[in-house]
């Protein structure tokens, strides 16, 4: 009611309002509008933009005194560890303390925010070092406690003029007590050094080689670098940045005023940022006393802005904290006012030029209006004279061709009327007919929807119920389908959402969504009567009239009961086999997990075992009885067998889940077979054997992974000269032309062995088989050789057969595809080493790289050997067990070796004048890795002067 008559005192409104200003008026307004939501716009534009650069600008500041903060505060603890070290080494003693301060001045002189450096003992006994604010260094020394003498240090780093002495115990003092308490490297708090600037101290324990504590190591870093750094960083015109403690004490900022002031006995006393002379940092002090009981409640970081003298600052805070205690904040404050400025300017042009063009728009508007009404003003006079009786009148033409037409048509308007008076009479009875015609289709159409299987609804646009089919009133069990709104359906009918106690919603229901012009099914809906629940699937769909508007909905229910329960019973059966496929993928994952553990865990002590036993056996220790030798015999021939089957298993697992990667390359054939040859030889023993490599030297490269090609040969040489006991072991190849852009190798390894049974072939490449159960007995092995030699072939896209006739021997053939590139170098039987799994023996590995020396003096027992013109090799291996394995090794050739246990002890021995002729280096080692120890020898060193071998669990390789 209230808007009906609203609508009619509008349209009397408008009646009594001359068409002129109806349409100036709202042109007008439009105008006033656009130009104001426009302006508002361009200025909030230009406030996100000042925020998000703002934003931007204090994160890139705060990063950057993060990484610098860390950067500058790692060095004091750097430094600590160095003299640990040093101290563990000897370079520092208190038994000779003039020494140790000579040191420590050397060390001061190389990091320049170092105040000083000291060490104190449990005896009393105290080293101390200092850098004086005039450049110079003085010394402070415990070495009867409790007396501690001062002394000027020279230039040269001696002790100089002695001028004081007081009482000093460290072991009271802060810095001592708490890191005895903590045995941890730690941080002090923040005080003033002698010297009048601030600075903090860095501790670290002093551990003897036992682990037992025997003292605190301390540095004095100066914080002046921070400021400095601080007072560098530009992050606005305006800007500030400063450090400060959760106890809101300055550390640092980037301002001229100091973090402290000095007192009346001229002692430097810590400022609160509230008692900072600077707007910023007060007005930060403020703006925190204001909004937090604590500095600590900002846990990680906060973004906010406040108010300084009435201008806008943005504030970002940011906490720092390191592994030994530091907890300080990074505040950094912008003002708006850096970056409002132009944007402010820009905004009063635009407005200045917003209404110029305002005023220009409606000048033009009011102009144009007048021009467009004064002919319907005309024909308004007219129409009044013609609803008079005035059918004579006629309406003048005017110029504007719609004004025109209308006026013509005007005229034409009366002898129309009456003709389309008789016209409506012939079309009544026409629809009439019409309307018969669509009463019985509409007959026959409710035939047709009773006779679905389904329930079928009809309502029309306003969701009011058109239709309803008998099997939809058999689903809701009514007689009649409520005549409700779609709003109430649900929970008229009783429609759930499956499986669950919540009725429908109603906006995601199909006949609410087919009124918008959507067809959608769902299968989630139930009917719920009281002793049933009927699972049904419901799709809606809109009816559009030939304009393409909805004027009706219909929706099919389909009962699903049956076809649900089946869904959910074969869900049930697939969950419960998935459970049991994960707990079987866990178990095997578990089962390579251990596997993968163990085997890594038995490399070491069977790779000892074999290297002790072969040297004992060898003559390292001396001679040996017959029983003895039997026994080491076996000892490192069992160790062998293991060693085999530990790196089966593990290529096994591997290929068996797909995790061995190949890093393919061309290859000269000839060459890793010949390599291969001179490996499998020891495998010979005392039998009557001949290996032959027929490969031509102009074989082309084959594109294979070199250690995975030596494994292949290794094992299909090593398993002919097995089961063979006298003749030869032949390896030739050809080359196989399947295309023309796809040529394979074929290489074919055959001897003059016991061959294997016909019907044996076809399970040789299957895990854990040979050709006889009693195979295995007489020759040993696992039965994975072949299988994991035949994955491997097939991972390079090859196959692998076999030709055999049992007592003539045996031909194992496989393929690799041809490289057209040609491989980089050409490998050499004696400087070429093959992976682990190939069993290279130990003999091999020093003739390979190791030249012979004749009449030299072991020197297997010494830490450095002496420079006679012997050979000098120098071993560098944190594993005592490997240390004496190389050792024996090399004591049976005669060489001079010097030992190391990590890589920063051989870098000394160098530095120290003895440089070896070779160097085998461990690559994985403690506190620095082989390839570390390498960069830092090729600083000095090149290859042809000083060749080193690196040493693996997998590969050695010379570098």
């Amino acid at each position: 009611m209230l808007i009906k008559l609203l609508k009619q005192r509008t349209s009397n409104l408008f009646e009594q309002v001359p068409l002129k200003q109806i349409i100036i008026v709202p042109f007008v307004l439009q105008l006033f509008a656009t130009v104001g939501v426009t302006g508002y716009l361009s200025w909030r534009n230009g406030q996100q933009a000042v925020m998000d650069i703002a934003n931007q600008l204090s994160e890139q500041a705060t990063n950057r005194v993060k990484s610098n903060l860390a950067k500058l505060l790692q060095r004091p603890h750097l430094l600590s560890e160095i003299l640990i070290k040093d101290t563990i080494q000897g370079d520092i003693s208190f038994d000779d303390i003039e020494r140790s301060e000579k040191f420590l001045w050397r060390i001061i002189q190389l990091f320049e925010n170092v105040y000083a450096v000291y060490i104190g003992n449990e005896q009393g006994q105290f080293i101390y070092v200092s850098r004086e604010s005039d450049g110079s260094f003085r010394a402070k020394s415990v070495e009867e406690s409790p007396n501690r003498l001062y002394y000027m240090i020279t230039p040269e780093g001696a002790r100089g003029d002695f001028y004081n002495q007081t009482i000093y115990d460290p072991r009271i003092r802060p810095w001592y007590t708490k890191t005895l308490a903590l045995n941890a490297p730690n941080w002090s708090p923040i005080y003033a050094f002698p010297n009048g600037k601030l600075g903090i101290t860095a501790s670290h324990p002093l551990s003897d080689s036992q682990g037992q504590l025997i003292g605190v190591i301390g540095v004095d870093f100066v914080l002046t670098l921070i400021n400095d750094f601080l007072g560098g960083l530009e992050v606005s015109p305006n800007g500030e940045v400063f450090i400060v403690e959760s106890s809101g004490l300055l550390v640092a900022s980037s301002t001229n005023f100091p973090p402290y002031t000095m007192d009346d006995q001229n002692v430097a006393q810590r400022l609160h940022i509230s008692q900072v002379n600077h707007p910023i940092i007060s007005g930060t002090a403020a703006y925190f006393s204001q909004n937090f009981e604590h500095l600590s409640q900002i846990k990680t970081s906060h973004q906010s802005s406040f108010y300084i003298n009435g201008e806008k600052q943005f504030l970002d805070v940011v906490r720092y904290q390191d592994k030994w205690g530091l907890n300080w904040l990074i505040v950094v404050v912008m003002p708006e006012s850096d970056f409002m400025g132009r944007i402010n300017h820009n905004a009063k042009i635009t407005f200045m030029l917003s209404l110029v063009a305002l005023a220009i728009t409606i000048c033009i508007g009011i102009f144009m209006a007048s021009r467009v009404t004064r002919p319907i003003v005309n024909l308004n006079k007219a129409a009044r004279k013609f609803a008079q009786g005035d059918w004579e009148h006629t309406v003048h033409i005017s110029r504007c061709q719609e004004v025109g037409e209308l006026a013509e048509s005007f005229n034409q308007m009366a002898a129309q009327i009456r003709q389309s008076f008789s016209e409506l009479e012939a079309q009544n009875s026409l629809s009439e007919a019409l309307n018969r015609q669509l009463s019985d289709r509409e007959y026959w159409l409710k035939q047709f929807l009773e006779a679905l299987p389904v329930g079928v609804l009809v309502y029309d646009k306003h969701g009011k119920i058109y239709y309803a089919n008998q099997k939809l009133k058999k689903l809701f069990r009514a007689e009649h389908i409520p005549e409700v709104s779609l709003e109430e359906f649900a929970e008229i009918n009783h429609l759930y959402l499956s499986s669950t106690d919540q009725l429908y919603p109603t906006k995601a229901l199909p006949l609410v969504r087919a009124l918008k012009g959507k067809t959608v099914p769902i299968e989630n809906i139930e009917i719920r009567h009281p002793d049933q629940t009927i699972c049904c699937s419901l799709m809606a769909t809109p009816i559009f009239d030939s304009e393409e508007d909805i004027v009706y909905g219909i929706g099919v229910f389909e009962d699903i009961t049956q076809r649900r329960q089946a869904e959910i019973e074969r869900q049930n059966f697939t969950k419960q086999l998935k459970e049991k496929n994960d707990a079987l993928k866990r178990m095997d994952e578990l089962k390579d997990e251990f596997l993968a553990n163990t085997s890594h865990e038995l490399r070491t002590p069977l790779n000892g075992m074999i290297g002790l036993s072969e040297s004992m056996l060898d003559g390292v220790a001396g001679p040996l009885t017959e029983l003895q030798r039997q026994n080491l015999s076996m000892i490192a021939k069992s160790g062998h067998r293991l060693s085999t089957l530990v790196n089966d298993i593990l290529d096994f697992s591997k290929l068996r889940h797909q995790t061995l990667e190949l890093q393919l390359q061309p290859l000269g054939l000839r060459e890793i077979v010949e390599v291969v040859v001179v490996l499998s030889k020891p495998l010979i023993g005392n039998k009557d054997i001949e290996l032959i490599n027929e490969i031509p030297d102009d074989f082309p490269a084959v594109n294979a992974d070199e250690n995975r090609l030596q494994q292949i040969l290794y094992n299909l040489i090593g398993n002919a000269i097995k089961f063979t006991d006298s003749g030869t072991v032949k390896i030739t190849a050809s080359v196989l032309d399947t295309d023309a852009n796809n040529s394979m190798a074929v290489i074919n390894i055959s001897d003059t062995g016991i061959g294997i049974l016909p019907e044996k072939h076809h399970r040789i490449f299957e895990s854990f088989e040979q050709g006889d159960g009693s195979t295995a007995r007489q020759y040993g092995g696992t039965g994975l050789g072949l299988a994991i030699t035949k994955q491997l072939v097939e991972l390079h896209q090859g196959k692998i057969w076999l030709d055999s006739v049992v007592g003539s021997g045996s031909t194992f053939s496989f393929t690799l595809p041809i490289s057209e590139e040609i491989p980089e170098t050409t490998a050499k039987a004696d400087s070429l080493l093959v992976n682990e799994a190939a069993l290279v023996n130990a003999d091999v590995l020093w003739d390979a790289a190791i030249p012979e020396t004749e009449n030299n003096q072991s020197m297997a027992g010494s830490k450095l050997a002496p420079d006679n013109n012997q050979f000098k090799i120098m071993i560098v291996d944190d594993d005592p067990i490997n240390l004496q394995v190389l050792a024996n090794y090399l004591y049976l050739e005669n060489y001079a070796v010097t030992q190391a246990t990590n890589g920063m002890e051989a870098l000394k021995i160098l530095e120290s004048g003895f440089i070896p002729d070779l160097i085998l280096l461990d690559v994985m080692m403690p506190r620095m890795t082989g390839y570390e120890v390498t960069e830092k020898i090729r600083e000095d060193w090149p290859p042809h002067q000083l060749p080193i071998m690196m040493l693996t669990a997998k590969i050695g390789f010379l570098i």
